[in-house]
């Protein structure tokens, strides 16, 4: 019969980390110390003394006793009296509570600890745990570390487990994923194993691929927690890249994905460029929000090679996707529409950022992925009653403000009626290539069936 490896704390380097120690099958289960809940005092949920667990704690120290071993902890500057106290408890079978709250629920500021990477970071939390109260630094010595030097996720799951609450948890992991691109396995070890803790109940390799929270947890959040915040724009390697033979995507924007990511994964199987495929996984992930498709590859990967170099026998995204679109509808059914429009700028296109105010990148992507603005004969697209006033009520020049036309956005999805009011007031105002209010204003008359809204925007310039 065998029981779990326990915690010991031992000298190294400048300060102390952690190595297990386990009995054999054979051996019996010391357990005089299993029904203490309070370290401190040796005492059971009842607040009773459990005196057979002090006898235990006692036969652990053949010089002095445990009582006087844990006075000496103020003074422990290489971490071996920590070690012996560690060794005890785990060596008379203590166990946690059923739902121990030992830590302080607090962010790692807060703890007096800066994550740092590597066994440093480890170490680093270790020694913040040795600071905090005894019953939280034994909690944490229970827990089941895998191997000898436990990990800083290990010492960051012993917290979560001894109080730590999940809201302030994620600021204790080290950042070990910030050089991951430094070739050494010990380094992508660590990475490998923050990112696994991200996926509660299983692996980072077991999220599935695809779009969304689950994508984005995998490839941005997840990352971001362990530390990545930016990539080097050279992931995918120095020399130019040959795709082999063109790959055209149909309107879907979906279609080739398989075989543009074999073509990315064929990329990082040399040493130089090992993780391309992470790179952009991680642009996809973080620029394009989680969209897996043609023009989430295209801008992922230039962003991983220098901006001096360009692929050969590129692959080919279909821009016509608004070409049919419904009277602007850019909703769930024109979904090949959307994966165009988002395409074509960072983040999600129908989210209003000063990059709308941009003819170029913004507003005129209708026209660049295949359509135009509806009809003046077409159904209204907006409600010719609804109150489109007071939007506008700078004392300033109202053309290109980027907080002013904002606003006005905002007000016309709450106000415009059918849904796509928004979508035929930006296509008409690419029309009239102009951005400013009363452009917006006629743009809205025009999606009113050409009638003028009873409350309409009011621009100080005509005022």
């Amino acid at each position: 019969m065998s029981y779990k490896k326990s915690l010991a704390f031992a000298a190294f380097g400048f300060g102390a980390v952690l190595q297990g120690c386990s009995k054999d099958d054979d051996e019996d289960v010391e357990e005089r110390c299993k029904t203490v809940t309070d370290y401190d005092t040796v005492k059971d949920k009842d607040g009773n003394a459990v005196s057979d667990c002090t006898v235990c704690l006692d036969e652990q120290f053949e010089d002095s006793t445990y009582a006087e071993a844990k006075t000496g902890l103020s003074s422990d500057a290489d971490g071996k009296k920590h070690l012996a106290i560690m060794k005890a408890w785990n060596a008379c079978g203590a166990a946690r509570p059923e739902t121990p709250a030992f830590c302080t629920d607090q962010d790692a500021t807060a703890f007096g600890v800066t994550p740092a990477p590597g066994t440093a970071g480890a170490l680093a939390l270790l020694l913040g745990i040795n600071m905090e109260a005894f019953n939280c630094e034994v909690c944490v010595g229970l827990h089941d570390f895998a191997g000898d030097v436990p990990t800083c996720v290990e010492l960051v799951q012993a917290l979560g487990a001894c109080g730590v609450g999940e809201a302030n948890l994620d600021s204790y992991y080290c950042p070990d994923c910030a050089n991951f691109n430094d070739g050494t396995d010990a380094g992508a070890k660590l990475c490998t194993e923050c990112l696994d803790a991200q996926n509660a109940g299983g692996s980072w390799s077991d999220l599935p691929e695809g779009e969304g929270a689950e994508f984005m947890a995998k490839y941005g959040t997840a990352y971001t927690t362990c530390g990545l915040t930016t990539l080097p724009a050279d992931q995918c390697g120095t020399a130019a890249w040959d795709f082999g033979t063109a790959h055209t995507y149909d309107v879907s924007a979906t279609n080739k994905n398989t075989e543009v990511q074999a073509i990315v994964d064929a990329r990082s199987n040399t040493d130089a460029t090992s993780n391309c495929a992470l790179s952009v996984k991680y642009h996809q992930a973080t620029v394009s929000l989680g969209t897996v498709d043609c023009f989430s590859y295209k801008k992922a990967i230039s962003a991983s090679l220098p901006s001096d170099l360009t692929q050969s026998n590129d692959f080919f995204c279909d821009d016509t996707g608004c070409l049919d679109w419904n009277g602007n509808n850019v909703a769930a059914d024109s979904a090949n529409c959307k994966r165009c429009l988002d395409g074509e700028v960072d983040g999600a296109w129908n989210e209003p950022t000063s990059d709308w105010l941009n003819i170029v990148s913004g507003w005129g992507r209708y026209d660049v992925c295949g359509g135009g603005p509806a009809a003046w004969d077409a159904p209204p697209q907006c409600v010719q009653t609804a109150d489109y006033s007071g939007a506008f009520s700078s004392t300033t020049d109202l053309d290109e403000d980027p907080d002013e036309i904002n606003a006005y956005i905002r007000k016309i999805a709450q106000v415009g009626g059918t849904g796509n009011c928004l979508e035929c007031i930006m296509a008409r105002v690419v029309l009239d290539n102009a951005v400013s209010c009363s452009s917006l204003r006629d743009a809205t008359e025009s999606c009113a069936g050409g009638q003028a809204p009873d409350t309409p925007v009011e621009c100080f310039s005509e005022l």
